[in-house]
């Protein structure tokens, strides 16, 4: 079975599944609950990830992604074959989080912090997918990827999984 990451840095076109604004305000500027948050999640995504590993190898599933925010930074890159990682122009990237309600430009350099750059994940990258020219773009350059990979089955941070 091929496990492929899937990965970018903060409004680089990934989707995500925890409430940002809710959870941005508790813990980004607060190194102390990041860090207990970090031993919360961690754990819950690593069992998850685990999970859904055995189970696509038990439905004999040829291909899978992992769809992990911080894949690089914690080293779940171990776990795959190839990883794939989103990346757009800074001005977008700012542009997309700045959009967000109660994002600042302060809270962004917070996170970022936190965050390999995207120079670095790009160049650690199996493959790269910009998203910085239309959806279009963006979907087109997806499907020449998922086309190497038939049957791909993706796994979200969350633990929900969808056919690529």
């Amino acid at each position: 079975m091929i496990v492929l990451g899937l990965t970018g840095s903060i409004g680089m076109g990934k989707s995500t599944a925890v409430n940002r604004v809710k959870l941005g305000t508790k813990v980004f500027g607060n190194p102390g609950a990041l860090k207990i948050l970090e031993q919360i999640l961690h754990p819950l995504v690593d069992q998850s990830r685990d999970r859904f590993l055995k189970q696509s190898q038990r439905g004999r599933q040829s291909v899978v992604a992992l769809d992990i925010p911080f894949l690089l930074e914690i080293g779940a890159n171990k776990h795959c074959h190839a990883t794939v990682v989103v990346s757009a122009p800074s001005f977008i990237q700012e542009a997309r989080v700045l959009s967000r309600p109660s994002m600042t430009r302060e809270k962004l350099a917070g996170i970022q912090q936190h965050q390999m750059s995207d120079l670095e994940k790009c160049r650690r990258a199996t493959f790269v997918i910009p998203t910085g020219n239309g959806r279009r773009l963006t979907l087109q350059a997806l499907a020449r990827i998922v086309r190497l990979f038939p049957g791909a089955v993706c796994f979200r941070a969350t633990g929900a999984s969808s056919h690529a």
